[in-house]
Parts: structure tokens; sequence; C-alpha cells
């Protein structure tokens, strides 16, 4: 039944609003200033007009909404510390006493923790709890289907909460000890590549962390059938424990070029790019397991079989996003996989996302890529947590005091600028 109500959610997400975004446009080639000058600031604000279905756009209330959970795979060795540690991270975001809680104050955000999943219950942080963690998924599937759509509506349900509590903006966090390894895994089944190219140290794996990491997530895809349409060099013709820098060469030193070529502004075209059956022709149904299996898989399939609920909490808030044209901001590489997550589920759920860095992990640039978006900042962060999005909020906050405040060309009267061809 909850499955039929997420798809149900899904064919009634309609894109951004092209005609506010068009107005907004102009308003910006009308401000007294070189044209697209303030770069990503302008990007921003056009795509907050569409995604709220109005040029007349709204950014003074704003939250950061961490999803808090536990993931069995750490029991393989991938993380260097355990999982008490994101309890106490989870109850610190309380207490200003994380990094993410501190920029929300200096930002004017709100904070809100959710438990979509830790293994321990802690006093004070908001229980959504799917379950006390997933399971190892070097073992079995991290979740059931059913447990992944409940955690899916989880956040969904949490955005159409926020929207009726007046908030004009969400920023997507988590706190997860294994998390990227999660992402990582998600991101090469989703995007067809070994996870050789998509998986990093995380929190400061050795070398030797970072082969374990790769050849654990690459044996689950083969396990759970999800290298069905890996291109490029296949899994098997990677060598096993690689060196860090056969994982580091893969998107380093990729200029920020590889994004900029993607189109500014967009509508809803721009979703329509990311569109990808929800269910492949090629599937078939594991009768044991009650996953989907073949060359082309079903992403709520990936999310279960080698996902975690924080991953899932954020795509959820991304596609509530969509539904209650709420803007969401992607922080960095865990909630850009919930990004591309939630779009392969619902392609225009694309419209109402907004990047704000490139993390340092090696696939954080791919996946703006395919989600094709640009982000502001590019400063070497890799803390998680929703600090990326957070160090954002002022350039939105600048961007919309100009675009409210700022003078035109016509009330000065002087000459606008013209594009030039």
């Amino acid at each position: 039944m909850e499955e039929q109500t997420l798809r149900r959610i899904f064919e009634s997400v309609t894109p951004g609003d092209a005609a506010a975004a068009d107005i907004c446009h102009r308003r910006w080639n009308g401000i007294a200033k070189p044209l697209h000058s303030l770069g990503w600031m302008e990007d921003a604000i056009t795509r907050i007009a569409a995604a709220q279905h109005s040029p007349e756009i709204r950014t003074r209330k704003k939250i950061l909404v961490p999803m808090c959970a536990d993931n069995g795979v750490v029991a393989e060795g991938v993380t260097q510390t355990g999982q008490e540690v994101t309890a106490i991270v989870a109850e610190n975001f309380l207490d200003e006493q994380s990094c993410a809680a501190i920029m929300c104050r200096l930002a004017g955000a709100d904070i809100r923790p959710i438990d979509i999943g830790m293994v321990t219950d802690t006093p004070r942080v908001e229980k959504r709890k799917v379950a006390y963690g997933t399971k190892n998924f070097a073992k079995e599937p991290a979740m059931t289907r059913e447990e992944a759509v409940r955690a899916l509506m989880v956040g969904i349900t949490l955005a159409g909460e926020l929207k009726e509590q007046g908030y004009d903006l969400i920023a997507t966090g988590e706190m997860g000890i294994g998390n990227t390894t999660t992402s990582s895994a998600v991101a090469s089944a989703l995007l067809g590549v070994p996870a050789v190219e998509m998986t990093g140290r995380g929190a400061g794996l050795s070398t030797e962390g970072l082969n374990k990491k790769i050849c654990v997530i690459q044996e689950a895809l083969e396990r759970y059938g999800l290298t069905g349409c890996q291109t490029g060099s296949s899994a098997d013709s990677q060598t096993r424990g690689q060196t860090d820098s056969s994982a580091d060469s893969q998107t380093r030193g990729q200029t920020d070029s590889s994004v900029d070529s993607q189109t500014r502004g967009q509508t809803d075209s721009s979703a329509d790019s990311q569109t990808r059956d929800m269910v492949g022709s090629s599937e078939v149904e594991d009768t044991q397991t009650g996953h989907m299996t073949g060359s082309s898989v079903d992403p709520l399939s990936v999310l279960s079989c080698v996902g975690g609920f924080d991953l899932a909490g954020i795509a959820g808030l991304f596609l509530g996003g969509a539904y209650h044209h709420i803007p969401v901001l992607i922080d960095g590489f865990i909630s850009s996989v919930g990004a591309l997550l939630a779009v392969r589920l619902c392609p225009a759920a694309g419209d109402y996302m907004i990047a704000t860095h490139v993390s340092k992990e090696p696939a954080a640039r791919r996946i703006l890529k395919e989600l094709a978006l640009e982000p502001a900042l590019d400063a070497g962060m890799c803390l998680g947590e929703g600090s990326g999005a957070v160090a954002a909020l002022p350039l939105i906050d600048m961007g919309a005091e100009i675009y409210h405040r700022m003078s035109t060309f016509e009330q000065i009267q002087v000459e606008a600028y013209q594009e030039l061809i």
C-alpha cells in the first residue's frame, strides 16, 4: 500500500515553473549591473523561483535536516570509527556542538536532526526510526523493500510538515558512520560504473581500508545483480586491492568546466534529461529476497540492497520538496547520491534541487554532472552533516536581497546591457 502511495506522489510531482523562472531571469537582466555577473547566486534564485512556482521568491525561513542512521556494513571494517559516534554527534546537533549546528546559528537557519535508523536511542533527537540500523549488505540486503519505502516516506512527510510550518528552504544533511560506503554502492549501481570509480576514503581510511571498502562494495553489487549495466572498464577488469591512487585518479583534478557546461537556471527540461524507467524491462524478481535483479535495475531495489536509511530519508526530502514546491539544497557526496536516487525515482524532482558545494570525495563531480547542476563552492570540504549546504545559505540570502532591492536600469535611466552574440 505504501509503495502505491509513493508512486502516486511521483505521478503528482510537476516540473518547476518555467514561467516563474523566466520572469526571474528577466528581472536579473534588468537589474543595474553587468549581465550574469553574480553567477551562481543568480542561478540559485532563478531555480528557487521555479521551485516555489513564483518569481516573488522567499528565503527567510530555512532549516537543516540531518538524517541520522547506522549502517550494518561497518561490521566489514570499512570505517575508522564505530557506530556509537552516530548517536553522539546526533545529540551534539542540538547543543551547537557540531560543525553544522554552529554554522546554522551563524547562517540564521534552524536545525532538526532526525533519528531515522540509529542503533542507539538518544534522549532528545526526534525519532522517526524505520529500524535499529540497516543489515550488513555484504551478507544480506541492507533493508527490505518495505523499509526502503517507509524511509523515503519519512523524508516526504517531513518536507510537507516543514512547508506547513512556513519554511522556505530545506538543507539536507546526515550523520551515520559507514554512509560513504552505502552512498558509493548506490551511486555505482545507479550510474553503472565499478565501485573503484565511485569510492573514496570517507572520514579518513588508510590505503588498506580504502581497498577493502572498494572490494566490499563491488562484491555486494555483484551479489545483488547490480553490475549488469556497468560501462567502460568493467568491474572484472579492475584489480582488487587497488591503491588510493586508483580511486583518486577517478574524477580528481577535474576542472569546474565539467560542471560549467551544464546550463544554468534550468527549467523543467533539466529534469527530463535525467529520465530513467523506475523498473527496467529486463528486470526479474528474485523470489527469495523480493529484490529486482538484472541489467536494468529499479532504484528502489538498489536502495534496499545496498543503501542506508539516512540516504533514503534524504532522497525523501528531495521528493517531498518537489511534491510540496520547496527548494531543497544538496550538501556533499552523500546528499548528492540521495538527490540522484530521488531523480531516478521521479525525474521532475530535479527542478527543485540546488547544488551548494562539490565534495572532495572522488565521485562528487561526476554525480553533480549527472544531475546537470553547478555548485557554488569548491572549498575542499568533505565533512558532511549538511555543512556545505549551510555554507551556501549566506550567498542565497545576499542574492535574494539584491534581487528584491536593487534598482533596475530603467529606474536609474541608464541603457541596459545587451547580450553579446
